[in-house]
């Protein structure tokens, strides 16, 4: 009933808050069957379920956003968004083709519970850009660090054929289980 309310948007619902919520069953069904005997099955329910949501709430997985590849490549600023999310699977922002205003700043967020992300820039534009993995790989500008809580930091001015008033973006990026790779080229 639950998860038809969410698919629906009728209510948000927290995957993490259903996970805890199974195991409170799961443990007041073993609870109320005590007396009665064996229940290895729901232990091993339990077991599964405490194990799931430990790794879920240690690495930061949020499964907001749905399933599945996706590429985002807005043609103009006004298709630029400055959250992106994706539950599981493959998010691609291509921001290549954009032109930013000289002198500006611009702010993108973006976070995949499991899977890649990925970003590719232009040449023309400053970044400044945090990426963070609870578990996996972060590589910005073949900078890389990985393992649990792999995080990379930097900073970075255009090439030398920029105008002066350059555009700057910040990007903070992050994957709960999984891989962020930063890029650019022309």
């Amino acid at each position: 009933m639950v998860w038809l309310l969410a698919a629906t948007n009728v209510i948000d619902v927290s995957p993490l808050l259903v996970l805890a919520a199974a195991l409170i069953v799961v443990g007041l069904a073993l609870v109320a069957g005590s007396r009665t005997g064996r229940h290895s099955g729901l232990m091993l329910i339990g077991i599964v379920l405490t194990l799931v949501l430990a790794a879920a709430s240690t690495f930061d997985i949020r499964l907001s956003g749905g399933v599945g590849d996706r590429r985002e490549q807005p043609a103009i600023l006004a298709d630029l968004h400055r959250t992106y999310e994706l539950g599981v699977g493959q998010l691609t922002i291509d921001l290549r083709g954009l032109s930013f205003p000289e002198g500006t700043t611009t702010r993108i967020d973006a976070h995949v519970g499991i899977g890649q992300l990925t970003v590719e820039i232009p040449d023309n534009v400053a970044v400044q850009a945090h990426g963070r993995s609870g578990l996996g790989q972060v590589s910005l500008f073949g900078r890389e660090n990985s393992g649990f809580d792999a995080e990379v930091r930097l900073s970075r001015e255009p090439n030398a054929g920029a105008p002066s008033g350059v555009a700057r973006l910040v990007l903070e990026l992050s994957v709960g289980l999984g891989q962020v790779t930063l890029d650019g080229s022309a």
